[in-house]
């Protein structure tokens, strides 16, 4: 052994040391174990820094080769197993910890030599393999400098717990075998079977061309390991054994020569291989070492179906759709672990993904410190990263941001030369841990001194580079994504085009599918190809960056599904070169979204509906690890149904969660306000809900660990709202028992149940955010019952309470009571499920008790559109029987924007206005329902001008709009006009009443994390001289009740904020006297003005005021209220 032993299967060396003869002691220190076994575990590793080529023994200083010798002549002694040369050595290898099971009742005869089905592609291969006298010399691996640490496993190993004999002839027999259909995901592109089967038993052979990695060579050695088949290498085939052949097409290969014929054009695909198993011979030949890595990890598929190591004999022909799938960790939430990383590179190889590109937000070597080197403990966790990403095919791609911060710079070329060194000083040091691919990013930073035309001279120069040190560095690609400034660009711009143009071959112009939460749409792709080719100019395929399942805009929740709205169905991916999805912060969760990529990436789905079932069978591969379904996987995938919520709209995509129980809550809680019968309604939610109880319970208990450590939070917050329910349905029979008592017991014992729901507290970077789960359907309608359900109480506690309820038979309703009973046109109601109007669809308000109704009005639609409503309709009203009975008139058909009903006379429990016809190709919308009062009653809100200082745009496509729309989950999105990541000092928002008015309210909400840290709120009459009203310290929500006189309003930072501004609401309430509220039969008092702020109503009579005899002067208001 000796020399020879180090010189060949000894991938690793210790680092040049700044030598003497201690130093050389301590790395022995290290180095002090079985190095056979280390060998074969993959266990060693250079702790003190760059690993490099292993030197010849009889060169290693003398204190160094008596050290190395002496553990390889104890690893001798130790060991029984067999290493490449053929040596004694430890026995190696995992092995299972139980014995493989007969098959009892197997029929048939074995078949382990067989001629394929006529249907399979190829012929017989009919040449024979001589038996040598002896068995053969096993080929000796080639040395290759990896870089990572990464050690050859043996090449030969003796399974210590094979199949039996037995269990192999019964499998042999079965047709659970000889008929097997395997399920392999991704979907392979071309499967034929033959008949027959193939055993791996007794001896197994491995002849693999010359051509294969270390990687690709490891990968079927530890899958036979895995699987506890022993097997031998050599460089011909050996006969009687089964022998399994690896190779390269075009290179000559014995598993080319053997191999059947395949498909013409087969190789010419996306990392096509070729997967034979017949005749008692294993065959794959790759379009290269990476795609006979993927044929492995098929074959790895179809042992895994297999109690034992018996295969049907089938012709596999496979290629991917498009070159690049990965996923880059780009979102802002908490970083991932270093072992979060590692298990994410391990998941994505079993399922052919290409690359994880890295730039957490938290590596300032990334960006922040992109000038320095890494200190020796990071470069150590690198290097580990780096063997896990190269063994798994999932590449660890290392990205740099050098736009950012101390930016290159472009404006000398000193200075360019000089930062462009440090470029390459930097990829050095991560070349030499084994990293092969890099990135560069440019996106949220400034424009460079030569703009875009800088991009593409940095990209160029860096290429030339990379090219040069492919003949140092094995493996090393040089392929690479840049990211743009305008990466959510549509190809109109100037520096996309250019880019497009003159970035080198080998980078790929990276973009997010023309909005920030863009998707893989063909729509995108066809109008950017339109775009860059103006000019006769050539289209270069973009590599897609897709925020999703990134849940930055949803912080609360999961998103455990919606592939197909962000990976459409049927897009020409020739169009583009890769697609990257940045996922979650919970690593384990997003393991299904990798899922589902993984299989468009490879077999592009053609409908919403088979993207659903990849999305179903994800999570089996999730929690199993395998593609069947199991309880666990099950109640993880019903969990799922309920978080997938995304509804930040305009800028991002609206996920639908709980598809199948929305409509099933909303029938329960609209028959709920109208009084009718709940038994079997309550009895199957009751169901549904102790359903998604045990889910929770049997995830948490039996599902995978580190799943569970990231998603416990959700599950907890399942159960307490699931128990929520049970108590509120249960309250709801109280209601229909009329029994006040069980009402209250089982009301107050749900309000426990979901205040503890809302307490499931997670750490997100600096703050802490509650899980939330089923927040579109779940979540509302325990809130609804809540609501419900206390009107009651208080109706019971004070029985003298008005209290006015808005109804609608319709789901996913926006807005409520506030919106139609404001007396503002501006806001309405709107249903947007669906754009039918059905027959029998309303909406209406309910009372609690009956009321006399002189006075009812109606207006439909929203104030920009007037189709919104019904095309026939009537308005009715429920009398104390609880009949409803329609108010005639014939100058009403039911479409018109208002419908006003004068001196009634009737006692109602509730109004309504309900459709006689369908109408298609509208949602339904109603703006304001009045009872005995006018319809309009004078907006309090005075909508000014709002501007930005000069310093500010706005981002993501926001715009003024979502600020001023009422709605706290919109927001409009800010940030420093030159392009930067940041907030400048003195930046401003700012609104214009267009006159003195006076003031007695300002509301601000800004973003929950994007928020000045530092600012004031100012008014000033001119717009010079400006008064503070409150100063801004970090607070998300002011709400400033003040009277003052003012013209102008602004929010004005006062310090650089490192992020965007972001504002949901900027409100500003003035006294807008009401005249509609004015009631008096003195015409000189008409215009006598009713100010109503804060719910405050003040009758403003002018001084000395007298009425005449008989005369009154008052008000008359919007509903009924307590004095």
């Amino acid at each position: 052994m000796g020399k020879n032993f180090f010189n060949k299967r000894c991938h690793y060396s210790i680092r040049k040391f700044a030598i003497g003869v201690a130093s050389v002691m301590i790395g022995a220190s290290i180095f002090g174990v079985n190095l056979v076994e280390a060998a074969e575990t993959g266990s060693v590793g250079d702790k003190e820094g760059t690993i490099t080529q292993a030197q010849p023994l009889e060169k290693l200083p003398d204190e160094l080769a008596a050290v190395l010798k002496k553990a390889e002549e104890n690893a001798g002694k130790e060991g029984s197993s067999t290493v490449g040369n053929g040596e004694a050595a430890g026995a190696i290898g995992s092995t299972d910890s139980t014995n493989n099971p007969k098959l009892a009742d197997a029929s048939g005869t074995p078949e382990n030599e067989t001629k394929p089905s006529e249907a399979m592609s190829g012929g017989q291969n009919d040449k024979e393999i001589a038996k040598p006298s002896q068995p053969t010399t096993p080929e000796t691996p080639k040395v290759e400098q990896t870089g990572d640490g990464t050690v050859e496993l043996a090449d030969q190993f003796t399974a210590s717990k094979p199949a039996s004999k037995d269990s192999i002839v019964a499998a042999s027999k079965s047709a659970d075998y000889l008929k097997k259909e395997y399920k392999v995901f991704p979907t392979p592109q071309k499967v034929t079977y033959g008949e027959g089967v193939t055993a791996l038993r007794k001896q197994v052979n491995l002849v693999m061309g010359d051509q294969l990695d270390i990687y690709t060579r490891n990968r079927l050695k530890s899958v036979l390991q895995d699987n506890q088949v022993s097997y031998t290498t050599s460089q011909s085939a050996v006969a009687g054994a089964t022998n399994i052949y690896l190779g390269v097409h075009g290179r000559g290969s014995q598993a080319e020569q053997n191999m059947s014929k395949v498909s013409a054009g087969l190789f010419d695909k996306i990392d096509a291989y070729a997967l034979t198993i017949k005749d008692n011979s294993i065959f794959i030949v790759g379009k290269d070492t990476d795609a006979v890595f993927y044929g492995l990890t098929t074959l790895k598929h179809m042992l895994k179906e297999s109690q034992v190591p018996v295969l049907r004999n089938v012709t596999v022909e496979d290629y991917a759709e498009i070159k690049n799938r990965g996923f880059i960790e780009g979102y802002y939430g908490n970083p991932w672990s270093n072992e979060n990383r590692k298990e994410l590179m391990r998941y994505g190889s079993e399922l052919k993904l290409t690359q994880y590109y890295f730039a957490p937000k938290d590596d300032p070597y990334h960006n922040k410190k992109w000038r320095e080197l890494y200190p020796e403990e990071k470069l150590a966790e690198i290097r580990e990263l780096a063997r896990v990403g190269n063994e798994t095919k999932t590449r660890y791609v290392w990205t740099i941001h050098p736009f950012m911060n101390k930016r290159i710079r472009f404006g000398n070329e000193a200075h360019y030369q000089a930062d462009l060194a440090t470029i390459k000083a930097k990829f050095t040091q991560l070349l030499d841990v084994g990293v092969r691919e890099f990135g560069v990013l440019a996106d949220d930073a400034p424009s460079p001194v030569g703009g875009y035309h800088s991009y593409v001279r940095l990209m160029k120069d860096i290429t030339n580079w990379l090219t040069e040190k492919q003949t140092t560095y094995s493996g090393l690609r040089k392929d690479m994504i840049f990211v743009p400034a305008w990466y959510m660009g549509q190809g109109t711009e100037a520096e996309l085009r250019t880019l497009n143009e003159h970035l080198p071959e080998n980078v790929h112009l990276t973009l997010t599918g023309g909005k920030v939460w863009g998707a893989v749409d063909q729509t995108f792709l066809t109008n950017l190809k339109k775009n860059l080719t103006e000019g006769g100019k050539t289209y270069r395929p973009i590599q897609f960056w897709i925020n999703w399942p990134c849940n930055d805009n949803t912080k609360p929740h999961l998103i455990l599904g919606g592939s197909e709205k962000f990976l459409h169905p049927n897009v020409d991916l020739s169009l583009a070169q890769g697609i990257m999805l940045n996922p979650m912060q919970q690593s384990e969760a997003s393991k299904v979204a990798l899922f589902d990529m993984a299989q468009y990436g490879w077999k592009q789905w053609q409908s919403a509906e088979e993207a659903e079932q990849i999305n179903d069978m994800a999570f089996n591969f999730v929690v199993n690890d395998r593609f069947e379904e199991s309880s666990v996987s099950k109640a993880f995938r019903e969990l799922g149904k309920h978080m997938r919520n995304q509804n930040r709209p305009p800028h991002v995509t609206k996920l639908e969660e709980s598809v199948e129980l929305a409509p099933k809550l909303i029938e329960f809680y609209n028959k709920l306000k109208s009084g009718q019968n709940l038994d079997s309604e309550r009895k199957e939610l009751r169901e549904i809900f102790a359903g998604l109880k045990a889910n929770a319970l049997l995830l948490k208990e039996k599902g995978d660990q580190k799943l569970i450590e990231q998603i416990h939070y959700w599950l907890d917050n399942t159960v307490d709202q699931m128990n929520a329910l049970e108590a509120f349905l249960t309250a709801t029979e109280g209601l229909t028992e009329k029994n006040d008592a069980k009402v209250w017991e089982y009301y107050q014992a749900g309000v426990k149940h979901y205040d503890q729901s809302v307490k499931h507290a997670f750490f997100y970077v600096d703050h802490y955010e509650y899980a939330e789960f089923g927040v579109q359907h779940i979540r509302p309608f325990i809130n609804n019952l809540k609501e419900y359900l206390a009107l009651h109480i208080q109706s019971m506690l004070n029985p003298d309470k008005f209290v006015t309820t808005f109804i609608t038979n319709r789901a996913g309703i926006e807005g409520g009571l506030k919106e139609v009973t404001d007396g503002d046109f501006d806001t309405h109601v709107i249903a947007k499920t669906t754009i039918v109007i059905e027959r029998g669809d309303y909406v209406g308000l309910r009372f609690n008790k009956a009321i006399k109704i002189h006075k009812l009005g109606f207006a439909t639609g929203t104030n920009t559109a007037d189709n919104y409503t019904f095309s026939n309709a009537v308005v009715e009203y429920q009398n104390e029987k609880g009949e409803w009975v329609a108010i005639t008139s014939s100058a009403y058909t039911g479409r018109e924007r208002i419908l006003e009903f004068n001196d009634l006379d009737i006692t109602a429990q509730a109004v309504r206005m309900i459709a006689t016809a369908k109408k298609d190709n509208a949602w339904l919308a109603m703006r304001e329902i009045a009872v005995n009062r006018p319809l309009e009653l004078g907006s309090k809100k005075v909508r000014g001008t709002i501007s930005l200082s000069s310093n500010l745009i706005y981002k993501y496509g926001t715009s003024v709009v979502q600020m001023q729309d009422g709605q706290e989950n919109t927001e409009s999105m800010m940030a420093h006009v030159d392009q930067t990541n940041v907030t400048p000092e003195q930046a401003w928002v700012q609104m214009d009443l267009g006159g003195l008015h006076k003031v007695k309210r300002v509301h601000l909400m800004q973003g929950e994390r994007d928020k000045l840290a530092s600012g004031v709120v100012e008014y000033s009459a001119d717009g010079t001289n400006w008064t503070t009203l409150q100063n801004l310290t970090g607070q998300r929500t002011s709400d400033i009740v003040q009277e003052f006189t003012t013209r102008f309003v602004r929010i004005r930072n006062t310090e650089t904020l490192s992020k965007w501004w972001r504002i949901a609401e900027f409100r500003v309430d003035v006294d807008s006297p009401n005249l509609d509220l004015t009631d008096t039969n003195v015409d000189a008092l008409k215009e006598t003005p009713v100010v109503d702020s804060l719910g405050r109503y003040d009758l403003q009579i002018p001084s000395g005021t007298k009425l005449p005899a008989n005369s009154y002067l008052g008000m008359k208001l919007d509903r009924i209220h307590q004095v």
